[in-house]
């Protein structure tokens, strides 16, 4: 199920690290990313850029946050790395 969740900000290419959370009983972990599969998550990465690209030329492409949250996060609704899901299946 954590892979589901997982997004282009949990992903730590230079450090070979992926964040995921929340895994059972609530306590996040952080794992390496498997060495065969650095080039499958680096190619699938650039293929959700490029969509994420041109959603946004198209006037989609963000998330909808708070006004909270829009106050102390200025412009991070079109963040990439935040607003991009690693769609897996």
């Amino acid at each position: 199920m954590e892979c589901l969740r997982l997004r282009v900000c949990n992903l730590d290419f230079d450090q070979s690290w992926m964040d995921i959370f929340p895994v059972k009983e609530g306590k996040d972990r952080q794992i390496m990313i498997p060495g065969m599969i650095r080039q499958d998550l680096l190619d699938q990465v650039e293929a959700v850029r490029k969509t994420h690209t041109r959603d946004l030329a198209t006037g989609y492409g963000q998330v909808d946050l708070s006004d909270i949250v829009k106050q102390s996060c200025n412009g991070m609704e079109k963040d990439f790395a935040l607003s991009s899901p690693l769609d897996l299946l």
